[in-house]
C-alpha cells in the first residue's frame, strides 16, 4: 500500500515551472548554509519518515503529515521552494522555521499552500516536525 501511494504522489508531482502562478526562484540565504534542490523522490522520503506528529497545541493551522502526504497523492502538486528559513510571509509574515513549500493547483476550499517545517539533523539531513498552512 505505501508503496502504491508513493508512486501516486510522485505521479501527481509538477515541475514548478509554470504550475505555480507566481513562481520565484528558490529561497537561499545570503550568507550560510545553502539547501540543495529538493526532489520528488526526497520529498516523499521525508514525508514517509514523518510518522505521527501531533498538535499539541491544538493550532488551527496543523495537520498531520499523512493528511498532506494523502492530499499529494490525489492531486496535482509541486514544491514551490527548497528548505529555507523565512520567506516572503505574505500575511502572515516570513516563517521563521526551516521548511520547505508545497502548493496545489486547486483548493477546493482547502489551503493551496504548506509549509512542511523540518529541523536539521547532525548528519546533514532534514526531518519534518509540522505541516501548517
Amino acid at each position: 500500500m505505501a508503496s502504491h501511494r508513493r508512486f501516486k504522489v510522485l505521479e501527481n508531482y509538477r515541475d514548478p515551472d509554470g504550475f505555480h502562478p507566481r513562481r520565484r526562484s528558490q529561497f537561499q540565504p545570503a550568507e550560510g548554509n545553502v539547501y540543495q534542490k529538493l526532489l520528488p523522490s526526497a520529498i516523499c522520503d521525508l514525508m514517509e519518515r514523518a510518522g505521527k506528529s501531533h498538535n499539541a497545541a491544538g493550532l488551527p493551522n496543523v495537520i498531520p503529515p499523512s493528511q498532506l502526504y494523502e492530499r499529494m497523492s490525489n492531486e496535482l502538486w509541486t514544491c514551490t521552494a527548497t528548505a529555507h528559513e523565512g520567506g516572503i510571509g505574505r500575511g502572515r509574515g516570513p516563517d521563521p522555521y526551516l521548511h520547505f513549500n508545497v502548493w496545489f493547483d486547486h483548493n477546493e476550499g482547502r489551503p493551496q499552500h504548506y509549509h512542511v517545517r523540518c529541523h536539521e539533523v547532525a548528519q546533514g539531513g532534514l526531518y519534518v516536525f509540522q505541516i501548517t498552512f
